[in-house]
């Protein structure tokens, strides 16, 4: 047995042991499965090969939370799986307008829409389960064709709901636009402690200027900082730009720049530099930038690195950690 295997047998054991103690509610059967969502969500390349440590670095109410999204997916994955049998999903969406049209329901279409007004998703669970039995054939006999075409008309319609409307579940523009417009202090608070320097300066006696800037060119930043915290986004990333700021030297100065394009759909530019700080070793503010970083993936549709930004600040247990969750809770399945 080599290391890595070695690894996910102690770590299954440890599991396991924390299943029984804590009276966590998952089957023995869906251990391996949690543990793979575990390791591809919240393990760092540092600790790649260490699963066990990386379960152990974890507190009883960060195990129970990351159980919480195990379950919700692992639900959703096996209610598609179910309500697909009859036809492959890829080709219920091709031909959907055509089912729509060619098969239609009034009655079943009107019922369908109270099950999610009223029923919300557990019922329309239990609804996909009576379609799949329905519809498949079994003990030998064969479904008519009619059967057959009103079940996948049925799919179809579903497919058709779910893509518009999926419960308590937001577009990522939708929470992009919540992100952009609950920015404050909290999230943009100072980012260039690290970056100022007192010095005497002749009339005006002693002066604090940003590293790399002169007393007057730090005015004209400071001027752009203040913007950014008036969500003048434009008006920020206008003055930043006069100045051709250095990643490398003034990263705080930076991020506040980053943050404006991120706000003013230089959207390119606004994930190079804030990728650029989320590597910097020994950046004072990384919880910050994978933050803001978390929402312009999510603008660009990159929703597997927003929510592997998003696990991370709920790990931290930082400021970001409530929104995190919060947010992770509401991103749509597709």
């Amino acid at each position: 047995m080599n290391f890595e295997q070695h690894d996910i047998e102690n770590s299954k054991a440890y599991l396991l042991i924390l299943v029984e103690n804590e009276s966590l509610n998952i089957g023995v059967g869906k251990i391996d499965s949690f543990l793979n969502f575990i390791r591809d969500r919240n393990t760092p390349d540092s600790l790649r090969g260490n699963l066990l440590q990386t379960i152990q670095s974890l507190s009883l109410n960060e195990v129970r939370a990351l159980l919480e999204q195990f379950t919700e997916e692992d639900e959703f994955e096996n209610l598609v799986s179910k309500s697909f049998q009859i036809e492959k999903r890829r080709e219920l969406k091709k031909n959907l307008v055509q089912f729509d049209t060619e098969y239609e329901n009034d009655s079943f279409d009107e019922t369908i829409t109270k099950a999610f007004q009223i029923e919300k998703r557990e019922q329309l669970k239990k609804k996909l389960k009576v379609l799949d039995v329905e519809s498949v054939s079994k003990k030998g006999k064969v479904v008519s064709m009619g059967t057959y075409l009103k079940a996948i008309s049925i799919a179809a319609s579903i497919i058709l709901i779910l893509v518009v409307w999926q419960p308590q579940h937001s577009s990522d523009k939708k929470l992009f636009a919540d992100y952009s417009n609950s920015i404050d202090n909290s999230s943009i608070n100072d980012f260039t402690q690290t970056e100022r320097i007192n010095e005497q300066g002749g009339l005006r006696g002693e002066e604090e200027h940003f590293r790399n800037f002169t007393f007057d060119e730090t005015l004209q930043l400071q001027e752009a900082i203040a913007l950014v915290k008036q969500k003048e986004f434009e008006k920020a990333k206008g003055v930043f730009n006069r100045f051709h700021i250095e990643k490398e030297k003034n990263p705080g100065l930076v991020l506040y720049l980053s943050i404006a394009q991120l706000n003013s759909d230089d959207m390119e530019e606004a994930i190079k530099n804030l990728e650029y700080l989320n590597r910097l070793p020994a950046f004072s503010y990384t919880e910050e930038t994978k933050f803001h970083l978390a929402f312009a993936y999510l603008k660009t549709g990159e929703r597997k690195k927003a929510k592997e930004l998003l696990n991370e600040l709920i790990t931290s247990k930082s400021k970001f950690s409530d929104k995190a969750q919060q947010t992770l809770k509401k991103i749509r399945w597709f």
